[in-house]
């Protein structure tokens, strides 16, 4: 499969983490960086599931985090995710995935969080379990 274009396999595990760049009411480097962590099961060649955390180091503490993701046009996903917290909150994003070898993902994603009204960028390293 080229590296170009890749479409998930079903059944495939891809784990991953990534770190939000910028935040619209940005207060600071680092006062409300949000770190995630995550799992991607593949259902089908385009869509998976997701679940993970999300950790907010100054300000919220720890989310936990469910959702899916649906591969457009390959690399190109669409993402929706709901934060479980005390003051819980939903994500839709737009995502790149870059295959920098068969295994490793670099990944940009952009989400919208509609309970807070914000929009983030964030920068990702994913690995796909074989």
């Amino acid at each position: 499969m080229p590296l170009a274009c890749f479409a998930q396999n079903k059944g495939l595990l891809m784990v991953g983490g990534g770190l939000d760049l910028l935040k619209t009411d940005f207060m600071g480097f680092g006062i409300k960086s949000q770190i995630g962590i995550e799992a991607n099961y593949f259902i089908t060649d385009h869509i998976s599931f997701t679940g993970g955390a999300e950790i907010w180091p100054e300000t919220i503490g720890t989310s936990l985090v469910g959702g899916a993701r649906f591969y457009l046009i390959n690399p190109v996903f669409f993402r929706t995710r709901a934060l479980i917290r005390q003051d819980a909150d939903v994500s839709l994003g737009l995502g790149y995935s870059n295959a920098i070898s068969a295994n490793w993902r670099l990944e940009f994603m952009g989400d919208y969080f509609i309970n807070q009204v914000e929009f983030a960028t964030r920068i990702g390293i994913a690995y796909i379990l074989r």
